[in-house]
């Protein structure tokens, strides 16, 4: 049970420290996000605040679901 909620623990503080990373990268005008082009190529380009807000949005959604999982177990 121990190694397990471990495992969570060390899934979450990974989630943060890339939540951190996206929001210090932001902040340092570093930050990059990945787009599309109409003909499906896929492409690197300076992140805007909605990249930003949507990558934090996706971490916190699994670390949510983490949590979820760890009370279940």
């Amino acid at each position: 049970m121990f190694e397990e909620l471990e495992i969570h623990i060390e899934e979450v503080e990974m989630c943060i420290q890339n939540i951190y990373k996206a929001v210090n990268d932001y902040a340092n005008g570093t930050y990059e996000s990945f787009e599309i082009d109409d003909k499906g190529t896929l492409f690197i380009t300076k992140g805007n605040a909605q990249d930003l807000s949507n990558h934090v949005s996706d971490y916190l959604m699994t670390i949510a679901n983490i949590i979820g999982v760890s009370i279940i177990e």
